[in-house]
């Protein structure tokens, strides 16, 4: 891309990456690019500040020098004021049984967002197989800082720096505006992070006490289940007492009851061929019996008087009573 190479944020005047109004403007800024080390010149107008390179050099080969000019910028940073602001870590478990639909979880802050003050910083020192960004000392704790503006940590190198043991921060500079300055790279670097968690820029790629704290967080989890089941039983035996309580008490109040159904009794208990008028408690409605074939029940409003029929077969019943 060739606004790449046109729009450099920073430039590199003795070995150390400067900002464009830490030096004079054009080719009199003594400057090379971070990438191919060809000279640039500084472009300090009202609207836009930021390097670019000598227009009278080829210059097409080099694509990635705002990349790493802001790589070694914020390394820069970290360098001379030695201070970071690490970002928060919360710990989460989640616990989930086949046998049942709830989902039991916790969480628990292991780290608290603050900015830390160095004792010492180091920058591209070996550490076994990988060359950290940065590492800070603050005692005998180490915190390995990586700074990603295109290349992020990916799991091979994630794997490699767990193994170290170590505290590992990842910062994410990558969404940084087009003409970045110091002071904005360096607010992002000290400073307290967004609120919303999806939008930080700073995550914690390795923290070797989380595992610990995970760990006690799943035993709590597993312990809840238990008393989760123990008292899921519990309410179990309640509502079969209950049933049974209420069973007993409506063979006390009512004795054995029939197990032939009610239409049976009543057939047996209808005179044959005769009108059949069942006093019920509710005095409000009176029964009819159609004869045979139909069989059928009809129920009559008390106040109805005259003839009755059949709601099923329209034949009327002789002889109803009003």
């Amino acid at each position: 891309m060739a606004h790449r190479g046109e729009s450099i944020p920073f430039g590199l005047k003795e070995g150390k990456p400067v900002d464009v109004h830490e030096v004079e403007r054009g080719l009199a800024c003594g400057c090379v690019c971070p990438q191919c080390k060809q000279p640039l010149q500084a472009n300090n107008g009202p609207d836009r500040q930021f390097f670019s390179h000598d227009p009278g050099r080829d210059h097409s080969a080099c694509e990635d020098a705002r990349e790493t000019a802001i790589h070694l910028m914020a390394k820069q940073i970290i360098l001379e004021t030695q201070q970071f602001c690490i970002p928060e870590l919360v710990v989460t478990a989640k616990l989930q049984k086949d046998n049942i639909r709830r989902v039991f979880s916790a969480k628990e802050k292991v780290v608290k967002e603050r900015l830390i003050t160095f004792d010492r910083v180091e920058i591209e020192k070996s550490r076994g197989e990988i060359k950290p960004d940065v590492i800070a000392y603050l005692g005998e704790k180490e915190l390995i800082i990586e700074i990603a503006v295109t290349h992020f940590v990916d799991r091979e190198k994630r794997d490699k720096l767990r193994k170290l043991a170590t505290n590992v921060v990842e910062v994410d500079l990558s969404g940084l505006s087009r003409f970045p300055s110091k002071e904005e790279i360096k607010s992002l670097l000290i400073g307290p992070d967004k609120p919303n968690v999806k939008d930080r820029l700073k995550t914690w790629v390795s923290y070797p006490p989380a595992a610990e704290v995970k760990a006690r967080l799943l035993s709590q989890l597993d312990s809840e289940y238990e008393q989760y089941l123990l008292l899921q039983e519990q309410l179990k035996q309640q509502m079969l007492a209950k049933a049974k309580e209420r069973a007993e008490m409506m063979a006390r109040r009512f004795g054995d009851l029939p197990k032939t159904s009610f239409r049976q009794q009543f057939k047996k208990r209808r005179p044959s061929g005769k009108n059949l008028n069942i006093e019920y408690k509710n005095k409000a409605v009176r029964h009819y019996y159609c004869p045979s074939p139909c069989e059928y029940l009809i129920q009559v409003p008390a106040e109805q008087t005259g003839d009755v029929f059949c709601k099923k077969c329209g034949r009327k019943i002789n002889g109803s009573k009003e």
